[in-house]
């Protein structure tokens, strides 16, 4: 659970620290930079509620009463499923997909080929059959997410009662006030089938690229509403996967349309990287990165493609959870690579999950990731870094099959698969102008 250090907690709850952006500053500026990034975080902070699946299995080097090695006790909860997947398997848990249509990818889910599916386009009420029939039997649990900001982007306003925008919220509502909206819609996304949600967006300013999507040009606003709306979301029963990495709220042009620049390094740390530092140390369980330049460090390349740019994340603001790409069917990307190339440059570049649109692109992606792990382009251990962070954020501990709890839905899904067959279309966005699919 995303707490506020002044939030009362629920039973079982553990107190999360929370910093103001003053000090978010101090600390993000005191940090150096080793090569074109930056490599410490402060040692004060635990954050609660994100372990690093990749560090699970150190144990103590001590030696029990029974003159066994602990530390040849292997106690990583995700090894027993990690070990049972094939190269295939891994690269579908790292392969995510956006679709109008979820019922569109369910061979695809039981092949093994995706991790999770996301819902593009607006739902219908048989939004719950789709989801069955695209989780069912599959060897690990599938994630499902949706686009459920607010405002101009949510995709079950026509199944739930539509939210405000996030600019509409901070001026509406107290932040407690927040909390207890997300608390109910998120319970009614859970009751869908849904299990996470590409938001709350952590952007500061009102941009072209976000506009009303953004909640302050403050960054302690930002922090105080997106939290609180985490802090729902997870209440509900929906994990939060926040966006965008590195911040696109200044920025003069839209990665739906072409590739973004953003301010220098030295600008971010003081003003868009400041909610995202406060949302790692409060525990978000994910972060979406998106198709923006940082000048001085990404070398032309989008933070989504960069190696550089995913280290500021991972060693600069000591994220340890899951990283998902921004949808790679967006112009930015579009303009220069295929999703197949993309989805493995994200891989190298250090994402964990490669979140490509539409269901007639899955089995190319799929097998260009599985032909990269074959020539060495994406190592296995690099791979299984990635499946074991993903399997993570699912809740898997120890077998496949025992990951979170899947929520029970109702609803035909024999109904939704008939629906569904036959030729499937290139689907589209309206959201993204008109373009192939897309989410923000």
């Amino acid at each position: 659970m995303i707490h506020h250090r002044r939030s009362s907690l629920g039973a079982g709850g553990v107190g999360l620290r929370r910093r103001r952006v003053g000090t978010a500053i101090a600390l993000l500026g005191a940090t150096s930079l080793i090569g074109a990034c930056a490599g410490t975080t402060s040692s004060d902070v635990t954050a609660v509620g994100v372990q690093d699946p990749v560090s699970t299995n150190s144990a103590p080097s001590t030696t029990s009463s029974g003159g066994t090695d602990a530390a040849s006790i292997d106690l990583d909860p995700l090894k027993p499923c990690l070990d049972t997947l094939s190269v295939e398997e891994k690269a579908g848990q790292v392969l995510w997909v956006m679709t109008a249509t979820p019922a569109n990818v369910a061979d695809s889910a039981k092949a093994g080929k995706i991790g999770g599916v996301g819902a593009l386009e607006d739902q219908g009420g048989d939004i719950a059959g789709q989801i069955t029939a695209v989780t069912a039997d599959t060897k690990v649990p599938m994630t499902v997410a949706s686009d459920e900001e607010g405002g101009t982007v949510q995709r079950l306003d026509k199944v739930i009662e539509p939210l405000p925008s996030a600019r509409d919220t901070t001026g509406t509502l107290s932040t407690a006030q927040t909390k207890a909206m997300w608390t109910k819609y998120s319970t009614s996304m859970a009751g869908l089938g849904f299990t996470a949600n590409f938001a709350p967006v952590l952007d500061v300013g009102f941009g072209v690229a976000l506009k009303s999507r953004s909640y302050a040009l403050d960054p302690q606003v930002v922090v105080d509403f997106a939290l609180a709306a985490a802090d729902g979301m997870t209440e509900g029963g929906i994990k939060p996967i926040a966006k965008h990495f590195p911040g696109i709220g200044y920025a003069t042009a839209d990665p739906h349309g072409e590739l973004v620049r953003v301010s220098s390094l030295n600008e971010l740390k003081q003003r868009e990287f400041l909610p995202f530092k406060a949302a790692i140390d409060a525990g978000i369980p994910a972060i979406m990165t998106t198709h923006a330049v940082i000048p001085d460090v990404t070398n032309g390349e989008p933070v989504t493609m960069s190696p550089e740019g995913i280290a500021l994340l991972r060693d600069d603001l000591g994220f340890k959870g899951l990283i998902v790409t921004d949808s790679l069917i967006m112009g930015a990307i579009a303009d220069q690579r295929t999703q197949s190339q993309a989805a493995v440059q994200a891989l190298v570049a250090g994402n964990d999950v490669a979140l490509i649109a539409g269901a007639q692109n899955v089995d190319e992606v799929h097998t260009a990731l599985v032909a990269a792990v074959a020539d060495g382009t994406i190592s296995e251990k690099r791979l299984n870094e990635s499946v074991k962070r993903v399997l993570d954020f699912k809740g898997v501990k120890g077998p496949c099959s025992k990951g979170g709890a899947q929520p029970t839905t109702s609803g035909d899904a024999q109904t939704s698969t008939s629906a569904a067959s036959g030729t499937t279309v290139l689907e589209r966005d309206p959201v993204g102008g008109g373009q192939p699919a897309d989410q923000g």
